[in-house]
């Protein structure tokens, strides 16, 4: 685990666990505390949101991420986001010591990605409260949206934990499509992406195989709008296969491509 010396606001950074790429930008910096957190270990307050949107291959560009929606924690606690702040007497963000599994913490890279503008517009919408004490607020949808002061040692923690449930998901997934998913995809995606398929396998049957095609990729938009998983990789290989099973329905390649592009929103 590297530490980072003197981020600035709109700072992003990634680390991977599982394969998987995960990003987080700082949003806010927080000085000069007033009593009684105008002490050393509070000297500093870096205020991060972690994103929902993660990658199975680093992008190259800042342009591919999705900067608004925030991490939703998938295990425990339930309904809580991952939006914390870190403080520390210098400025500096890094695994603290002391703290529970923090060697292993300190075995992931923390890596600078790049700078760019903190949006106002994150998903949910988060209490921008830069100070301490931290209140416990929850929107109408009872997402805890107040920020949690519990540092990057939290954040590795859940991703952690949420990665661990995933892989044990994975385990009882016997995909008929997509079968290379398993490694870097969220078990639910999959299951839900092959009900989708399997389902315009089925309407394929019996209706116009266009029509069930459109419908086949309305609900993949609606799918990957609730849990944001298809990026360049999943969106090729989703292609393809929706190509092959439309072809082995009478539609022919071209057709295929313009009902698929016309249509996705991804």
């Amino acid at each position: 685990m590297n530490s980072i010396k003197n981020p600035k606001v709109g700072d992003l950074f990634y680390t991977q666990i599982n394969r998987k790429f995960f990003f987080m930008q700082i949003i806010h910096i927080t000085t000069n505390l007033p009593s009684p957190y105008n002490n050393g270990q509070y000297n500093y307050g870096y205020f991060m949101a972690v994103f929902e949107k993660s990658f199975s291959k680093l992008p190259q560009t800042i342009e591919e991420l999705d900067l608004n929606r925030v991490y939703q924690i998938k295990s425990k606690p339930k309904k809580a986001i991952l939006y914390v702040s870190h403080w520390n007497e210098i400025p500096e963000i890094k695994v603290k010591d002391g703290r529970i599994d923090s060697a292993k913490h300190k075995k992931y890279k923390f890596v600078y990605f790049g700078n760019t503008y903190v949006t106002n517009k994150f998903e949910p919408v988060i209490l921008r409260e830069f100070t301490l004490p931290s209140r416990n607020i929850s929107d109408e949808k009872g997402f805890t949206i107040s920020h949690s002061p519990d540092d990057i040692n939290w954040i590795y923690s859940r991703l952690i934990q949420d990665e661990e449930k995933q892989n044990e998901k994975t385990k009882e997934i016997l995909p008929k499509y997509f079968n290379e998913w398993l490694e870097y995809v969220e078990a639910d995606a999959i299951i839900k992406t092959e009900k989708i398929l399997t389902s315009f396998e089925l309407d394929s049957q019996t209706k116009d195989t266009r029509k069930a095609l459109k419908k086949c990729i309305v609900a993949l938009n609606k799918l990957n709008e609730k849990l944001q998983f298809i990026t360049t990789i999943e969106a090729e290989s989703l292609v393809d296969q929706i190509i092959k099973l439309s072809i082995s329905f009478g539609l022919n390649d071209l057709e295929s491509n313009e009902i698929i592009d016309k249509n996705r929103d991804w």
